[in-house]
């Protein structure tokens, strides 16, 4: 079946649940909340029912008045239901003073603009966010400024979303997909970035709690693809850490420091290529594997 799902539902042996209303509801990130779901829609977010169907209870965002969508980004789900959307978008609130184009914006839990709380400005798209474990946000995106204020393009916000002047980056390019925060505060980042005065394409680091690049990792491990035409870099998609602090990696490679790995690896703590697991072409006969996830 090659038709294009952008919301579907698999059984628990795989195949596709045919009573579940496929439909163009969804297509970006899914975060479960009391029992729904929501999910990126490529420049906003919906919040959808087990069932597969809208949830008439949270609005669609661009019937808010004061908001229109202009690029999306990322977004983050609050236990409460709100939402802090990236990207960048028009508001209009002229009631509240913010007009103009922002780059993260607060919604409530019925998806009206929040007004109770100060949207921000970037000097360009926030591509990414993801929660710390002290309810500070990372943020990556194309931006040299935030807030007014000289930035990396990966910094780190307050919850309130003030700058967070503690952490500080060289990231001066870079296409995040995946972050991690470990126990010690590094942070593994994934995707592709190139930092001032290092003229390589970076697909894995590790930050340290102030932001500068950890010399005790493997930053420059090579990982490379055969097929398409970019052949400078290949992204990591996503990082699972394991208990003994080795890494699962997935994302769009067929070699890991010249080694034949299909779109997943194994690497110890501090980001060496292992055998252990996966040795092999990969999860199956794909000639791409693009950006998968676990």
């Amino acid at each position: 079946d090659l038709s294009f799902k952008a919301l579907a539902r698999l059984n628990p042996d795989g195949s596709q649940d045919l009573g579940f209303p496929t439909s163009g509801l969804g297509g970006g990130l899914l975060t479960a909340w009391n029992g729904k779901f929501y999910v990126g829609t490529g420049q906003t977010v919906r919040r959808i029912n087990m069932a597969g169907t809208l949830d008439t209870g949270f609005n669609e965002m661009n019937n808010d008045p004061f908001f229109s969508s202009l690029q999306g980004g990322g977004y983050h789900v609050f236990p409460d239901g709100r939402v802090l959307l990236s990207g960048s978008h028009f508001l209009s609130d002229t009631i509240h003073g913010f007009v103009g184009t922002y780059q993260l914006i607060w919604f409530t839990n019925t998806g009206s603009l929040d007004t109770t709380r100060q949207h921000r400005q970037a000097s360009s798209s926030i591509f990414q966010i993801k929660e710390q474990p002290d309810g500070k946000f990372l943020c990556a995106g194309s931006m040299n400024q935030y807030e007014g204020q000289p930035v990396g393009q990966l910094f780190r916000i307050h919850p309130d979303g003030e700058l967070d002047t503690t952490f500080n980056t060289t990231v001066d390019w870079g296409y995040p997909v995946s972050f991690h925060t470990l126990a010690d505060g590094r942070i593994l980042c994934g995707g592709a970035y190139k930092l001032l005065g290092d003229p390589d394409t970076l697909s894995l680091i590790r930050l340290l709690p102030n932001g500068d690049l950890d010399p005790t990792f493997n930053n420059h491990i090579q990982l490379t693809y055969s097929y398409g035409s970019w052949t400078n870099y290949a992204p990591i998609s996503d990082i699972h850490p394991l208990n003994d602090g080795r890494l699962i990696v997935t994302g769009s490679f067929d070699s890991v420091e010249g080694e034949v790995r299909g779109g997943i690896a194994l690497l110890d703590s501090s980001g060496y290529l292992l055998n252990d697991l996966f040795d092999s072409p990969g999860c199956g006969p794909f000639t791409y594997l693009s950006l998968i996830h676990i």
